[in-house]
């Protein structure tokens, strides 16, 4: 395998780092996965005011727990694939730079798609890259 863009947990659940010798962090460009739970926009405003609270509530409580619970997968996986020996690059300030740069047409791209739709794209890009920064660390 010459590479892969995944989430670290795959390492171990999917068993990548028996194959992979080398790991690229590049958390600052974001997160390979986005998982939600959607549900038809006609069905949705068909129930009452006082369930879609219950649905929005509950929701927003397992944010944090599922956020965890991938956290915690990628910290075992990388404990997985340190003691297989993996190979840990950090990006220089300027490599970083370079990578950011190249993810921007995937962004506007996004941007000019969600656009014709008639939803705020470069309002949910400016939200995602507060949070890449926030939790890049």
């Amino acid at each position: 395998m010459d590479g892969t863009f995944a989430p670290m947990e795959t390492m171990e659940g999917w068993k990548q780092g028996e194959v992979v010798r080398a790991t690229t962090d590049c958390r600052t460009i974001g997160y390979t996965t986005a998982m939600f739970v959607v549900m038809n926009k006609a069905k949705w405003e068909q129930l009452t005011p006082e369930i879609q609270k219950v649905f929005t509530d509950v929701s927003s409580e397992w944010i944090a727990v599922h956020g965890k619970a991938w956290d915690d997968a990628d910290a075992s996986a990388r404990t997985y694939v340190e003691g297989l020996g993996n190979k840990f690059i950090e990006l220089s300030a300027d490599e970083t730079k370079k990578w950011e740069k190249a993810v921007e047409p995937v962004m506007k791209g996004y941007e000019e798609e969600v656009k014709a739709k008639n939803i705020e794209g470069a309002k949910a890009i400016t939200i995602l890259k507060e949070l890449i920064a926030k939790n890049a660390q």
